[in-house]
């Protein structure tokens, strides 16, 4: 009889290690959903402030140049690339790993 009582507390003991042992793992992976949720914020932020350049687009296209560089230097993203399109007169700046913007002649500004 004690060795049944013995082996039915082994057994919950056991099924709460197991228990624990899973909340653990929800425990990580909400900790990875909030961090990815972060990373998803931030990113928005940083679109909002790329977007405030907007009002700006009545400037010429070196003042534009100058301050979409300001601009995505202020949120902390690499200027990866800056080429002028001789053919059109247009400037193309790669920032960050996925935002591209078009500084047309008129210092009009299109993210891409």
């Amino acid at each position: 009889m004690q060795g049944d009582a013995l082996a039915l507390l082994a057994d919950a003991l056991a099924l709460s290690v197991d228990a624990l042992a899973l909340l653990v793992d929800a425990l990580a992976l909400l900790v990875d959903a909030l961090a990815l949720l972060v990373d998803a914020l931030a990113v928005s932020a940083d679109a909002l402030a790329l977007q405030g350049i907007a009002k700006f687009n009545s400037l010429r296209i070196n003042e534009m140049l100058y301050l979409v560089c300001v601009r995505l230097s202020n949120v902390l993203l690499p200027i990866n690339a800056v080429r002028l399109d001789e053919r059109t007169n247009q400037i193309y700046v790669l920032a960050g790993e996925e935002i591209e913007v078009l500084i047309y002649p008129n210092g009009k500004v299109r993210f891409l």
